[in-house]
């Protein structure tokens, strides 16, 4: 009997060592607004429910494993849905956000899956909404094009990143080899990218670069530099993006030089006011530039809740068709867009 007793509390003890060396946390976002938009174009003066315009509605699911030395593997899994109908961001993944496994160490992290770009990472930084929302800047900062099967300026497929390690007094940075999956070699429909960057006290920068191979041929590179400098009761942003597209001739198809600056100012404890103004400038086609501008002001009820409002800005030349929101009609060739939310956001 003292034999089996001893024997249980040893394996609850062995049980109980595994589970603290490895956990899993579930993770989300439920944001939903009251929206007015007027792209211009097919929707003039439309009222919805909205999901996602503070930030994106997502469930996840990330965890990591001690391997012991130092090391351990993670994961992340996270998806999108619409708190309006119930519906998947995006039906045709089960984890339209993020599916990735890796290995973290000394010597950094390696992560291999969808998950962001390098690109995206550097604008997180130097956006004052940090890409989130209908402000979040990839929409209107330059021209998000993807080249054949691949992009390299949002989340990206079939990725392998290195992250640098931790403790490097402020530096941080990463690389990444988006695989092409295209027959005849490894370079159609392939993508490279990286960022580096410094953050120390008031001051953050960051410069990421990418290029992205056609199949069979042509060229998108892109360059995003900026920063931000807090000065306490205000922070200052300012971002530039170059996109440069060639085709398999060598003849130019996409010359845009955009210009991002911004601020985000602490009112107090409770309230926040963010915005950015932005312009582009696309010499490889004629009458297609753009500025934006956007607004917010949120208001925490607590850690975990806040209410928002947000308005976003389009000006387009004759060719332009920037929308102020994502994932509606687009606004009609030179139409100016606007859009305003009042909603409430809450992290879990």
């Amino acid at each position: 009997m003292k034999k089996s007793i001893l024997a249980a509390a040893l394996l609850s003890c062995f049980a109980s060592a595994g589970m603290a060396q490895s956990n899993v946390t579930i993770y989300g976002i439920v944001d939903a607004s009251i929206v007015h938009n007027d792209n211009g174009g097919t929707e003039k003066s439309v009222w919805r429910l909205d999901s996602g315009r503070n930030a994106a509605s997502r469930l996840g699911f990330r965890g990591a494993e001690d391997l012991g030395g130092g090391m351990k593997a993670t994961f992340a899994l996270e998806n999108g849905f619409n708190v309006d109908d119930g519906t998947a961001a995006n039906p045709a993944r089960g984890f339209s956000r993020w599916s990735w496994v890796g290995l973290e160490g000394g010597f950094g992290a390696v992560r291999a899956g969808r998950q962001d770009s390098p690109m995206r990472t550097a604008l997180n930084v130097i956006d004052p909404f940090a890409n989130a929302g209908m402000a979040g800047s990839i929409d209107f900062f330059g021209y998000s094009e993807t080249l054949g099967a691949v992009g390299t300026m949002e989340r990206v497929n079939n990725q392998v990143t290195y992250i640098l390690p931790s403790g490097l007094g402020g530096l941080n940075g990463s690389a990444a080899y988006v695989f092409g999956e295209a027959a005849g070699g490894t370079k159609p429909d392939s993508a490279w990218a990286f960022n580096v960057g410094y953050g120390n006290g008031p001051v953050a920068v960051q410069v990421a670069y990418s290029q992205q191979n056609g199949n069979p041929n042509g060229k998108l590179n892109d360059l995003i530099a900026g920063g931000t400098y807090d000065l306490g009761f205000l922070k200052l942003h300012a971002g530039y993006h170059k996109t440069e597209g060639k085709d398999g001739a060598g003849a130019t198809t996409t010359d845009n030089n955009a210009y991002l600056v911004g601020l985000t100012v602490p009112l107090g404890d409770s309230l926040k006011l963010r915005g950015w103004y932005i312009k582009n400038s696309e010499d490889a086609a004629t009458n297609a530039d753009s500025q934006a501008a956007a607004l917010s002001l949120t208001y925490a009820l607590s850690k975990r809740t806040q209410l928002y409002t947000t308005a976003v800005f389009v000006d387009n030349d004759s060719t332009s068709t920037k929308a102020p929101i994502d994932n509606v009609a687009a606004g009609n060739a030179g139409a100016n867009g606007r859009t305003i939310a009042f909603g409430v956001q809450h992290n879990f």
